[in-house]
């Protein structure tokens, strides 16, 4: 990851702009595809057992994905900056 709510606030604050909103969105597919290369890479799951397994797309990746945008730690960070008074 490039940048966190966190760096991109500090960065706004520097130029002298206020945080107006900041979250985060998270596409359930890309979720879904994002565990499978977890399971890939961490846990040395091989490619032709997690390629089939396009379910996560559809019942873990929208629950997980809204999980992840509650505790703003989603995939997309979307910020409004304004400037700052």
């Amino acid at each position: 990851m490039q940048f966190t709510p966190a760096s991109l606030t500090r960065a706004g604050h520097r130029a002298g702009l206020a945080v107006e909103s900041l979250r985060t969105f998270s596409l359930p597919a890309a979720v879904g595809e994002s565990v499978c290369q977890l399971l890939r890479y961490r846990y040395l799951v091989p490619r032709r057992l997690t390629a089939p397994m396009t379910w996560f797309d559809v019942a873990l990746g929208p629950r997980l994905g809204a999980r992840l945008d509650r505790q703003t730690r989603g995939e997309a960070i979307l910020v409004r900056f304004r400037v700052a008074d």
